[in-house]
C-alpha cells in the first residue's frame, strides 16, 4: 500500500508539471542551480554546500551512501546521479521513480552532461551558455606556454613519500591541460586517480606542478607545510618554484564552476610564463595600478588589506603604513614594493632574507611617477619597459596640452570625506592640472585639509573660478557633495581615476576632463 501512494503521488506531480529533483553529488547540484533549476531540487547530499541554497536542501545522505527510505521519503520526479549509484537507479526505477545518469569525468562528458540536464529541466539555453562559457575559457588558456609537463595533485600531502593522488587522463583536468598546448606530466593507462610516490613523481619530472588543496585551512596546514616537501625532489618544477596551490573547493567539483578553475589555471600559466622569480607583494593600491601598467597585476601574490585593486582572495600583508611582516614571510616573495609612508626602518624590518624592496613615490609629482615606472622596470628587468614608459609620457603630455583649461583659478578638492582635502600645485594633481593649464592657486607643499570656513575664506581670497571635485564613483552613494557658501561652479570627475598616482588610471582621467570641457 506504502509503495502504491508513492506511485501515485509521483504519478500526479507528473501530471501538473511539477518537478521534484534530488542530486546526488555536488557537480549534478550545482549545475542544477546553475541552470535555474534550484528551487525545483527537494534532496541532496552532505556534501552539496554551494551555492548557499543547496545547505537548507533536505540531505539524503553521503556521496557514496545515499538512503533510499529518505530519498522516496521526499517523492522526487526525478533522481539524478553519476555512475557510481547505477545499483540505487534500478531500485528506483523499480519504484517508478524516474532517474538519470551522468557523466562527468571527462571535459566532453561534462559538457554533453549538462547539455543532456539542460534538456531535461527544458533549461537548453541556460545549458548553451555555461558551455559557451565554458569554451570562452578554454579558448582563452590559447598561446600561453607550450609543451610543459604539468602535474595536477589532489589532497593535502605533507609527505611524499606514498598515497600521492594525482590527476590522469581520463579526466577534465588533463583535457584542460591539453587544451592549453601542454601535457599531463603522468601518461599513464590507469584511470581516475593514480597513487604515485616520491620516486614515481621525480620520474615525470614535471615543471609545472598545481596542488588541489581544498580544506588546507580546516586542517591547519600553511603553504610551506603543502609546498616545502616538493621543494626537496629533484625534478624541474622545485627547481624553477613553478609549484602552485588551488585552495577553493569548486577546483574539484566539474560543474559550470569549472570556468573559475580554467581562470586559475590560466592564471598559474601567465604566472609561469611572465612572473617567475617575479612573486610581488604590492603594499599600496596605487603600486597594484602601477603593476597593472605594465601587466604585472598576475604576479602580485600578495597586497595591503585596503587594496580592492586585486582579486578578493588575494593574500593580505597589512597595512600601508604598517606591513604584517609574519604574512609577508609566508609568501616568500621576491620583491616588495611600498609607498613613501612605509618607514625605511620598518621597510628593513618586513623584507625576508631572499626579497628586494623598494619605495614608490608619486604624491609630489609626475615626475614621481615617471620615476615609480623607472624603478620597477629596472628592478623586474622588463624588456619592452622603456617604450611602454616613452608612450605614456607621450600621450598624457598630448591629451593635457588638448585640454582648453582657459586659465581659470581651480581648486582641486576630495569630494570623499567628513573632512575637505586640497591637492595644490605641489602634489601630482596640482602637476598635472598646470600641465593642463589650470591655475592651481593652492600652494601648500602637500595635500592639506581645510574647514569650511577656511575654504570659504580661502576662496574669496584668491578669486577662485571653480572646483574640481573628486568622487570615487565606486563609492558615489557614501561620499560627501562639496558645498560651500559662494556658491561656485563644482566640475565633478571619478575619484578612481585620479586618487591613484599610477599610469593607467591617470589617463582614464584626463580622458574624462577632456570629455567635460563644457562644464567651465
Amino acid at each position: 500500500m506504502k509503495i502504491f501512494a508513492v506511485l501515485l503521488l509521483v504519478f500526479t506531480l507528473n501530471l501538473f508539471g511539477a518537478e521534484r529533483i534530488i542530486a546526488l553529488s555536488p557537480s549534478i547540484n550545482e549545475i542544477i542551480f546553475a541552470l535555474g533549476s534550484g528551487g525545483e531540487v527537494v534532496g541532496n547530499t552532505e556534501y552539496c554546500t554551494y551555492p548557499e541554497q543547496s545547505k537548507k536542501v533536505t540531505k539524503v545522505g553521503g556521496y557514496f551512501s545515499p538512503s533510499l527510505e529518505k530519498i522516496v521519503s521526499l517523492h522526487p520526479t526525478v533522481v539524478i546521479m553519476q555512475k557510481n549509484n547505477y545499483k540505487l537507479s534500478q531500485k528506483l526505477q523499480q519504484l517508478g521513480i524516474k532517474t538519470k545518469i551522468v557523466k562527468i569525468d571527462t571535459l566532453q562528458n561534462i559538457k554533453h552532461s549538462i547539455v543532456e540536464l539542460g534538456t531535461l529541466l527544458q533549461k537548453q539555453e541556460q545549458a548553451n551558455k555555461i558551455i559557451q562559457d565554458i569554451n570562452e575559457a578554454l579558448q582563452s588558456l590559447k598561446n600561453i606556454t607550450a609543451n610543459k609537463k604539468v602535474l595536477v595533485v589532489i589532497g593535502h600531502n605533507t609527505s611524499l613519500a606514498s598515497r600521492v593522488f594525482v590527476a590522469g587522463q581520463n579526466l577534465y583536468f588533463d583535457d584542460i591541460i591539453v587544451a592549453s598546448g601542454n601535457t599531463n606530466a603522468l601518461q599513464s593507462s590507469r584511470k581516475g586517480q593514480p597513487i604515485l610516490n616520491a620516486e614515481n613523481i621525480v620520474a615525470t619530472n614535471p615543471d609545472i606542478v598545481i596542488l588541489l588543496a581544498h580544506s588546507m585551512k580546516e586542517k591547519h596546514l600553511t603553504r610551506e607545510d603543502l609546498i616545502n616537501p616538493w621543494k626537496a625532489l629533484p625534478v624541474n618544477a622545485a627547481n624553477t618554484d613553478s609549484i602552485y596551490i588551488i585552495d577553493k573547493k569548486y577546483a574539484g567539483i566539474p560543474s559550470n564552476r569549472l570556468v573559475y578553475f580554467i581562470d586559475d589555471f590560466k592564471n598559474i600559466l601567465l604566472h609561469y610564463t611572465q612572473c617567475k622569480n617575479r612573486a610581488i607583494v604590492s603594499q599600496s593600491p596605487y603600486i597594484t595600478h602601477t603593476l597593472e601598467f605594465f601587466d604585472l597585476q598576475k604576479c602580485i601574490v600578495g597586497a595591503s588589506i585596503y587594496d580592492e585593486a586585486v582579486k578578493k582572495n588575494t593574500p593580505r600583508t597589512g597595512k600601508v603604513i604598517n606591513p604584517d611582516k609574519d604574512a609577508i614571510k609566508q609568501l616568500e616573495p621576491d620583491f616588495i614594493f611600498t609607498s613613501e609612508w612605509t618607514k625605511p626602518q620598518t621597510l628593513k624590518t618586513i623584507t625576508p632574507e631572499k626579497s628586494k624592496s623598494f619605495i614608490l613615490r608619486g604624491f609630489h609629482s609626475m615626475h614621481e611617477i615617471e620615476e615609480n615606472l623607472e624603478t620597477v622596470a629596472k628592478a623586474l628587468d622588463l624588456q619592452d619597459a622603456q617604450e611602454k614608459i616613452a608612450r605614456f609620457k607621450k600621450s598624457y603630455h598630448s591629451l593635457a596640452k588638448q585640454i582648453d583649461a582657459k586659465e581659470k583659478k581651480v581648486l582641486l578638492l576630495s569630494a570623499c570625506s567628513k573632512d575637505i582635502y586640497s591637492y595644490g600645485k605641489n602634489t601630482y594633481l596640482g602637476d598635472l592640472f598646470s600641465q593642463c593649464g589650470f591655475k592651481v592657486v593652492d600652494n601648500a607643499k602637500k595635500v592639506r585639509n581645510f574647514t569650511l570656513n577656511e575654504l570659504n575664506e580661502f576662496i574669496e581670497k584668491e578669486k577662485i573660478d571653480f572646483i574640481f571635485g573628486f568622487v570615487p564613483y565606486s563609492k558615489a552613494t557614501t561620499c560627501h557633495v562639496l558645498e560651500t557658501t559662494k556658491k561656485l561652479p563644482i566640475v565633478y570627475l571619478n575619484g578612481d581615476n585620479f586618487m591613484h598616482p599610477a599610469p593607467a588610471t591617470l589617463l582614464k582621467g584626463l580622458q574624462e576632463l577632456q570629455s567635460k570641457e563644457g562644464e567651465w
